[in-house]
C-alpha cells in the first residue's frame, strides 16, 4: 500500500488495478481516509523545508510515541530525508499512530513554512450523502459543496496564495484578487484561479474528474504537471484518469451546474451512472438484482424532484420495478 500511496501523491499513472485496490483502502476506514487527506495537504510543499524541519520532527514524534519510539529510530536510520520515504514511512507508521500523529506533523510542518502562520488552524466542511452545502471560505469565496463532498482550507489564507483540498464536488465562486491565486487541490488535478466561478467534479471513486467554467479563466493542470490547460467561459475539461488525456469540450449549462439549484440533469448516461448519482443526491442506498444494459442511455431534466419521480421514469425507460425501504432501494 506505501508504494501506491507514493505513486498517487507524485502524480504517477496507476493501473486500474492499482486504482481500485488504493480507493479501497481509503475508504475502508474513516481514519485512512482523514490520513490521506491530511499528507495530501503537506506534499505539495518544498523538500528543503522537509529536510531541514526532519530532525526536530520526529524528536517530537518520538516524545508522542512514548512506547513505538524503536520505530521511529529504525526509520530515522533507514532515511536520509527525501520526502517520498518520508511519507512511505509515515504511512507505516500510521498503521499504529494513524491521524493524530499525521495531524502533530502536519500542523507541525505547517508551522514552520512560511506559507502559513504560526497559529495554523484547519477547517474541514462536509457534505452527506443527500446534503448540500454552502461554505464561505476566510476571503469571502463561496463554495456550493455537492453531496457527499469534503473541502479543507486553512482558517486564514497566506499572504501570497488561497489553497484549498476537495474531495467530491462543489462549484466555487472565488473572490478576485489578482495578486493572490485560489489554488483548489483534489486527488488527480490542480485547479488555480484568481477570481471566477466554475465547478469541479472529483469524486474519489470516478475514474473520470472534470472542471467546467461559469465565468473567468482557469488553469488546470495533472498532478504530474505534464498536462496543462486554461479554461474560458463554457468551456469544460474532463481527465481521463486511467490514460492520463485531457480533452476539452463546450460544456451543458445545465447538466453541469444545475445540481447546485436542485435541478438533477441526465445527458446520454447509462443506468449504472444514474444510480450512482441518484445514491449521492438522496442519500439512500441502491442494489440493483437486474442485468443493466450499460448500453442504453438516459437523458432527462429535473427540477427540485422527489426519488419516486425519477424511479418511475427510469423505470418505464429500462422496464423494471422497484421497492423503498426506509434509506434503502432494490431495484428487481
Amino acid at each position: 500500500m506505501e508504494e501506491l500511496l507514493l505513486k498517487k501523491l507524485n502524480g504517477e499513472l496507476l493501473s486500474t488495478d492499482e486504482i481500485i485496490k488504493l480507493d479501497a483502502w481509503i475508504e475502508n476506514d474513516q481514519k485512512n481516509r482523514e490520513l490521506f487527506d491530511q499528507i495530501s495537504l503537506i506534499w505539495k510543499y518544498d523538500q528543503d523545508k522537509f529536510d531541514n524541519a526532519r530532525n526536530e520532527v520526529w524528536q517530537r514524534l518520538q516524545h508522542n510515541i512514548g512506547k513505538s519510539e524503536h520505530i521511529i529510530e529504525d526509520y530515522a536510520k533507514e532515511n536520509t530525508g527525501h520526502k517520498s520515504r518520508y511519507f512511505l514511512s509515515l504511512s507505516r507508521i500510521a498503521a499504529v499512530f494513524l491521524l493524530a500523529t499525521t495531524l502533530a506533523l502536519t500542523l507541525y510542518i505547517f508551522s514552520k513554512n512560511s506559507v502559513l502562520s504560526e497559529e495554523v488552524v484547519l477547517i474541514q466542511k462536509e457534505s452527506l450523502s443527500g446534503q448540500k452545502l454552502t461554505v464561505i471560505l476566510p476571503d469571502s469565496t463561496i463554495v456550493k459543496l455537492n453531496a457527499n463532498s469534503k473541502i479543507i482550507a486553512p482558517k486564514e489564507f497566506s499572504d501570497d496564495t488561497r489553497e484549498v483540498t476537495l474531495i467530491g464536488e462543489a462549484f466555487f465562486d472565488v473572490k478576485k484578487n489578482p495578486i493572490k491565486p485560489f489554488v483548489i487541490h483534489t486527488e488527480n488535478l490542480d485547479v488555480e484561479v484568481l477570481g471566477t466561478s466554475f465547478n469541479v467534479n472529483s469524486y474519489p471513486e470516478n475514474q473520470v474528474f472534470s472542471v467546467a467554467v461559469a465565468t473567468g479563466r482557469v488553469a488546470v493542470s495533472n498532478k504530474g504537471q505534464s498536462l496543462k490547460s486554461e479554461l474560458t467561459p463554457g468551456e469544460k475539461i474532463t481527465f481521463q484518469a486511467n490514460s492520463n488525456k485531457f480533452s476539452v469540450a463546450e460544456l451543458d449549462w445545465d447538466r453541469e451546474f444545475g445540481w447546485k439549484d436542485n435541478k438533477l440533469v441526465f445527458k446520454r448516461e447509462n443506468l449504472n451512472e444514474i444510480l450512482t448519482r441518484l445514491a449521492r443526491w438522496y442519500g439512500f442506498e441502491i442494489q440493483s438484482s437486474i442485468d443493466i444494459d450499460k448500453e442504453k442511455l438516459f437523458s432527462g431534466s429535473y427540477e427540485n424532484p422527489t426519488i419516486q419521480a425519477v424511479l418511475e421514469g427510469l423505470s418505464f425507460v429500462y422496464q423494471f420495478e422497484y421497492e423503498i425501504n426506509k434509506n434503502k432501494i432494490l431495484i428487481k
